[in-house]
């Protein structure tokens, strides 16, 4: 991933901020999945929320199990509307951090991240 052409907001350390489709995103710059992808595209996994589209529907509470840096959070929040709610769950300490940061980026405020794991 060459750094001088990604439109990169601001960079430190292991943290670089993106301008995406959805909004400014905070991600992780030693990810090789999800972070090149946000870069070159401005957005991950798009047709997978383009399905969520079609049955996520305003006023709905839906759970983002995994929820990574928040691409999908967000995506969803917008889905759901002021009056639904997501609830996001993401274990790992680091990534939570990221997810956090994203949710405030958006300035949704139907989003309640959980640093926890989900399981039986």
């Amino acid at each position: 991933m060459s750094e001088d052409n990604l439109g990169i907001i601001i960079q430190c350390a292991h943290v670089i901020i993106l301008p995406c489709k959805r909004g400014t995103f905070v991600a992780n710059r030693n990810d090789h999945i999800m972070t090149p992808s946000l870069a070159m595209y401005g957005e991950f996994a798009e047709d997978e929320l383009e399905v969520l589209d079609k049955y996520v529907k305003p006023g709905m509470t839906v759970i983002d199990v995994g929820a990574n840096i928040g691409v999908h959070s967000v995506a969803l929040s917008d889905m759901v509307g002021r009056n639904g709610l997501v609830l996001s769950f993401e274990p790992v300490l680091c990534t939570y951090n990221l997810l956090c940061a994203n949710l405030a980026f958006s300035g949704n405020q139907n989003v309640i991240a959980h640093r926890a794991m989900v399981g039986d």
